[in-house]
């Protein structure tokens, strides 16, 4: 598809977004990332593949610094989330670069994690007034149009509860539009959907992605990573082993892994 390539190619030139360097996370002895360097333009929608246990989850939770990393950097819009520090150890993010970097990256997760005593329309308004400071009628009339965009505005008082899965991550995408961020990740956010649920979510993705939206999105939906992405990266085992086109990523992998991979995934698809 590639609506906003054109875009993508123009904002390029004015740097990435996002750009990691050596990026290396360890969970005790285990090193999940080793040596991750990726950088993502204004405008580009990315998609993250590759087996489970291969890093992508870690990856994308470094970029908002839900994750901290060990070693390496990350700069999101000019502002360093993670530097080295003088002793070549990669120091702590301060709390002003984490609000500053959280405040322009949405996330939305494999669970849809709304707030279960609220409404569908205090869910998507509550980060707005207490983070961004909006006025609550501004907030109101700003998820308004959010929730007629992913077409569950007659939903606005229905608590999470009597939402389909669907429904409550449509709503967990609109509620982190509400905040107006520059990128978006999503995380699986089809894993712990019914089959029939699926379309639904990643037609509201797609309207994102021709709307000229940054994203980066770790998937096994195929299909969907296929005609959207405008970049696919392969990862396995803590490395990116491959990155490229869409087209050239599926129709001729460099790879062995990556033919491998893709050969199963979309075996189990069939």
């Amino acid at each position: 598809m590639n609506h906003n390539a054109g875009q993508s190619a123009t904002a390029a030139a004015a740097g990435p977004l996002i750009s990691m360097r050596d990026v290396h996370k360890f969970f005790g002895a285990l090193e999940v990332l080793r040596g991750v360097s990726l950088d993502v333009a204004p405008g580009e929608v990315l998609v993250v593949i590759g087996p489970s246990g291969s890093g992508k989850t870690t990856l994308i939770r470094t970029i908002n610094a839900l994750e901290r990393i060990d070693s390496g950097s990350i700069t999101v819009k000019g502002v360093p989330l993670a530097v080295p520090g003088p002793d070549g150890k990669t120091q702590r993010p301060s709390e002003s670069a984490m609000r500053a970097v959280r405040s322009e990256v949405g996330m939305v997760f494999q669970r849809f994690n709304l707030f279960p005593h609220m409404t569908v329309m205090a869910n998507v308004i509550e980060a707005p007034i207490y983070v961004r400071g909006l006025e609550r009628a501004a907030a109101e009339e700003r998820a308004q149009a959010l929730l007629a965009m992913i077409g569950l505005l007659d939903k606005a008082n229905a608590y999470p509860h009597q939402l389909s899965g669907g429904q409550q991550q449509r709503v967990a995408i609109a509620r982190a539009l509400a905040m107006q961020p520059e990128v978006m990740l999503f995380d699986e956010v089809t894993s712990a959907l019914d089959p029939e649920l699926v379309g639904e979510v990643l037609r509201t993705m797609r309207l994102l992605a021709e709307d000229g939206m940054t994203m980066v999105v770790v998937t096994h939906e195929m299909q969907f990573a296929r005609q959207v992405a405008e970049r696919v990266v392969v990862m396995d085992q803590g490395v990116i082993i491959e990155e490229g086109a869409p087209k050239e990523i599926f129709s001729s992998p460099k790879q062995p892994r990556t033919a491998e991979f893709l050969r199963r995934i979309l075996h189990d698809d069939v």
